[in-house]
């Protein structure tokens, strides 16, 4: 039957960078995801130089923030400083300029990071394992006599949470700031831009480039990261991949407790008796929380 659907929200809208309305976490960077994937990934992802094997001599060249957003970017650029999501560095080996985005429906936006170069130098990741999709949802049924039941997760700002290793991090540039601009306008000491400064960098410079310490959500391999990570807190809610819908997935006919993973969203779905799923979703939400 044909039933009404709610009207879909407005799409994402480009316009003027507003700091204030980017969500910032109060600590980024507090999991390790590549502590939890295979050996040989974890080796190649704390060596920069196996990701990034032959890097264009024009990696590092980053398109400036525009002069109408400056002083709403440098706002924002303190705020990550201080969440501990962004450090700073005298030089980078590669980077991408931003583009603010406003999010569907509401006034809140996004700062996308622009990884596409910087993506297109790196090794190829491998495939996401198990991301939900709508046809792996096509085995589920639901009748009056045997309802079917939805939990749903969302892990906020999930890709700043998720610690990107050193050797990756001066690939992760964004448009440089003066550190006057830092001072006078982000409101830090030169002391606290001393304490931002990564690995092998220096404050005798007259501005310094903002490096992500998270996963970006622009750059090809982060998808990939976040997935797994995502995979590994199910199966210690016991949501096992026994038990998952997608499409790279055998189908199980037992819909007693089944689930969907993709990125940072987790549905979980029962024909069992009322509760199943919430029950199901608490103990996600214990996992979460000790991560």
């Amino acid at each position: 039957d044909w039933v009404p659907l709610a009207s879909r929200p407005p799409s994402a809208q480009y316009g003027p960078l507003v700091a204030d309305a980017v969500d910032v976490l109060d600590l980024a960077c507090s999991c390790d995801p590549v502590a939890k994937l295979p050996p040989d990934i974890q080796s190649m992802l704390r060596e920069g130089s196996v990701i990034f094997r032959q890097p264009p001599s024009d990696l590092q060249t980053i398109d400036d923030i525009s002069h109408a957003n400056r002083t709403e970017y440098v706002q924002l650029i303190g705020r990550q400083l201080k969440a501990g999501q962004l450090g700073l560095a005298a030089s980078v080996k590669g980077g991408g300029p931003v583009i603010p985005v406003g999010k569907p429906g509401g006034h809140r936006q996004r700062l996308v990071w622009h990884g596409r170069k910087v993506s297109a130098a790196a090794t190829k990741p491998p495939k996401p394992r198990h991301l939900a999709s709508p046809t792996a949802l096509t085995f589920l049924e639901a009748s009056d006599l045997a309802p079917l039941r939805c939990s749903k997760r969302d892990a906020s700002c999930w890709f700043d949470q998720l610690q990107l290793p050193a050797s990756l991090q001066s690939y992760m540039g964004r448009p440089a700031v003066y550190v006057q601009e830092l001072v006078e306008i982000a409101g830090l000491s030169f002391e606290e831009i001393g304490q931002h400064l990564v690995a092998n960098s220096h404050q005798h410079v007259d501005k310094l480039f903002p490096v992500s310490l998270s996963w970006p959500m622009g750059f090809s391999w982060s998808s990939y990261v976040a997935q797994d990570y995502l995979l590994d807190i199910c199966a210690e809610a016991d949501l096992t991949e026994d038990r998952i819908l997608a499409c790279d997935a055998d189908v199980h006919l037992d819909f007693n407790l089944a689930f969907a993973a993709a990125t940072d969203d987790v549905m979980i779905f029962s024909n069992g008796p009322p509760g199943t799923t919430v029950a199901a979703a608490r103990k996600l939400d214990d996992i979460f929380h000790r991560r």
